[in-house]
Parts: structure tokens; C-alpha cells; sequence
């Protein structure tokens, strides 16, 4: 990989690249999981979340401020020591290919059952795979870069549609409030935090920073910019659609368009309007974690030959992909990764930035 911290970028890029990569397949569907939990009080769940993912970008931040020529993988050996800090990189590589291969699988099923019906889903799970083998074996930095074009084509979309949800919402579908206590509001909050994979790009992204102290902003800006429009979102899907046809909807968010109407307008297809910010957010997604696991596995291994680390992942995503049986499976394990990605990007970057101000550890700025 092409890989260089002396291609410094901007600080404000890291608000660009926290947007691309948090907006996937989940951004679409993470309506159903959160009203199964929460029911009418899905909004607070959100509020909650939302704040949670604010809290975790911050200190997300602020951890990799004090090893600011190093990734994760790299100051982790000096918190934890050699042995739990290798234990550490290994599980997280296991979780992002999990997580790939959820990503790869709910790519397949949606494509087939919305564009190409008759289609081989190895056909286009191949043709991403492709894609973003070219675009991850120039690194990083290549990879950031393509998101600044990338994002326009996922933000104003899903502003126009932010938009369309908001003036057809029946508020009455909102009540009663914590009529079912404040547990399942609770989980609701857990599983939308976990929704937002992807934030840990910041502990890999830093050393690449022209001047890491101006990146507290860029980064809350981002994900404050993905937490305000799954908010309109979620008001969306419960609003328009009500408690119970949220959980009946495979893919709730598509279904929310097209009940909005627009006055002189000959179309009624708005959903298409999700179409692109959709495959844009996939794709961005998938090649930067293809990325993190591929480069990864050559820091872990030591292993030199990084391209052919890229088609070795990406041929082991598709098969594992292969073996999820069916959309119920998907869901399942869906839902179970956004509860362990809690763990990864929450409760793991807290203890590790407790143990570091405890033993006062930094690292090298030159």
C-alpha cells in the first residue's frame, strides 16, 4: 500500500471522512432496530445515542491527540503491553471482517431485491469487490481523498429526503412518552451508538494529520452532521410509517418515501432518491475497512505483500458472506454487532484513555 505520513491532510477532512464512513446500509434500516427496543420513544433513543457517539468521537479524539504519529495498532503496545495489545488488534480485526461481511451480505440482498432481481449476487459483490481493490491499494490517504468527492453525492440526497420526511410526520405517533419505562429507551440508546461504525477511523487517521490540536471540531462536526440526519430519520419512519408497520418494513427507510407527496410533482418514486447516498455509503465504507483489516493484518503478521492481503480479504468477506443463509440471519447478526461494536468503539478506547492518563503516556511529536 502507498501508504505515507508525510502526505499530511487538513484537519477539516477528518469531518468529511467520519460522514462517509458512518453512512451505510445501516444509516437505511436502523429505524427497525431501534423502535424494537424503544417503540414510540425511538427519538429519545436517538437523542441518547446520538450523544453517546458525540461523548466517543471526543474522547475517541483526544486519545489519539497524545500519539499523534501513531495508529492504534501502534501506541496499543505501549498501554496494554505486547501480549494484550496483540489480543486487542486481533479481535478488532475479527470484528471489522464480521462486520464486512454483515455489510457484503445486506449489499447482496438489497440490490437483488430492489435493482437485480435475476442477478447472481456474486455478480455485483464481486464488482464492489473489485472497485475497492483499486482504491485500497493506494492507502489511506487515497482513500479520504476520494471521499471529498464522494460526499456530495451522499449529503445532498439525504438532505432533499430529511426534508420530504419532516412535512408529512403525524406527531400522535409519538405517544404516549416512556410509556414503557426507561429500559427499553436504554437499549435503543446502545444499539444506535452501535450503529455508528466507523468512528474508530479517527484512531487510524490521525498520524496523517497536518496539526492533530484542530481536530476536535472537524470531528464532532461530522459526526454531529450523521447524528442530526439519522435523527430527522428516525422521526421519519415513526411518524409516517407508526410503531408497528416500522417493524413489519424490511427496509423501513425506503418504505418512508413513498408515503410524502410533493405538490406539482409528477413522480412518486422519492425512494429512488435514497438509491445513490445508499451505494455511495457502501462503498466508501467497504473500502475503508477493507483497508483497516488488509493493512491490519500486514502490521500485526509483518506481512509485506500488502496487495495480495487486500484479495485475500476481500475473497474471504464474499465467501463468508456466501454462508449467511437468509435476510432473518442478517438481522440477527446485525443486531448482535451493533451491541459488540459498543464494546470496540466505546468501552475499549475509555479504558485504554484511562490507563494512558494513569500511567501519563504520549507519544513523540517528531
Amino acid at each position: 500500500m502507498r501508504d505515507s505520513v508525510k502526505d499530511k491532510l487538513d484537519p477539516r477532512i477528518l469531518a468529511i471522512t467520519i460522514i462517509v464512513a458512518l453512512f451505510e446500509f445501516e444509516t437505511f434500516a436502523f429505524a427497525k432496530g431501534v423502535v424494537k427496543f424503544a417503540k414510540q420513544d425511538a427519538w429519545i433513543s436517538v437523542l441518547l445515542g446520538g450523544l453517546i457517539g458525540l461523548a466517543g468521537t471526543f474522547l475517541l479524539v483526544k486519545l489519539a491527540e497524545r500519539f499523534p504519529k501513531e495508529n492504534f495498532f501502534q501506541f496499543n503496545k505501549k498501554i496494554w503491553g505486547q501480549p494484550l495489545a496483540f489480543i486487542i488488534a486481533v479481535a478488532s480485526l475479527v470484528y471489522w471482517l464480521g462486520y464486512l461481511v454483515i455489510l457484503y451480505k445486506d449489499t447482496s440482498m438489497a440490490t437483488e431485491y430492489f435493482f437485480l432481481k435475476r442477478t447472481p449476487t456474486l455478480i455485483p459483490m464481486a464488482l464492489f469487490a473489485g472497485v475497492v481493490l483499486w482504491l485500497a491499494v493506494y492507502g489511506l490517504t487515497s482513500i479520504v481523498r476520494f471521499f471529498q468527492i464522494f460526499v456530495w453525492f451522499l449529503i445532498l440526497p439525504l438532505i432533499f429526503v430529511s426534508i420530504l420526511f419532516l412535512s408529512a410526520v403525524d406527531f400522535k405517533n409519538f405517544f404516549p412518552v416512556m410509556s414503557h419505562g426507561i429500559l427499553p429507551v436504554i437499549l435503543g440508546a446502545v444499539y444506535y451508538a452501535g450503529a455508528l461504525q466507523g468512528l474508530e477511523v479517527i484512531l487510524f487517521l490521525m498520524p496523517f494529520i497536518s496539526d492533530t490540536k484542530k481536530t476536535v471540531t472537524p470531528a464532532l462536526i461530522g459526526t454531529g452532521t450523521v447524528f442530526l440526519i439519522t435523527f430527522v430519520h428516525i422521526i421519519g419512519a415513526v411518524g409516517i410509517l407508526g410503531v408497528e408497520r416500522v417493524q413489519k418494513e424490511v427496509y423501513p427507510g425506503v418504505a418512508t418515501m413513498t408515503i410524502p407527496e410533493i405538490p406539482g410533482m409528477m413522480g412518486d418514486r422519492y425512494e429512488l432518491f435514497l438509491t445513490l447516498p445508499w451505494i455511495t455509503g457502501v462503498f466508501a465504507t467497504i473500502a475503508l475497512f477493507t483497508y483497516l483489516v488488509s493493512d491490519g493484518f500486514g502490521q500485526i503478521f509483518n506481512i509485506k505483500y500488502k496487495k495480495a492481503i487486500v484479495i485475500a480479504v476481500s475473497l474471504l468477506i464474499i465467501t463468508g458472506a456466501f454462508l449467511i443463509p437468509n435476510l432473518a440471519w442478517a438481522s440477527m447478526l446485525r443486531e448482535n454487532l451493533n451491541f459488540i461494536t459498543f464494546s470496540f468503539v466505546y468501552i475499549l478506547p475509555i479504558i485504554t484513555f484511562i490507563i494512558t492518563a494513569i500511567r501519563k503516556k504520549r507519544g513523540t511529536n517528531e
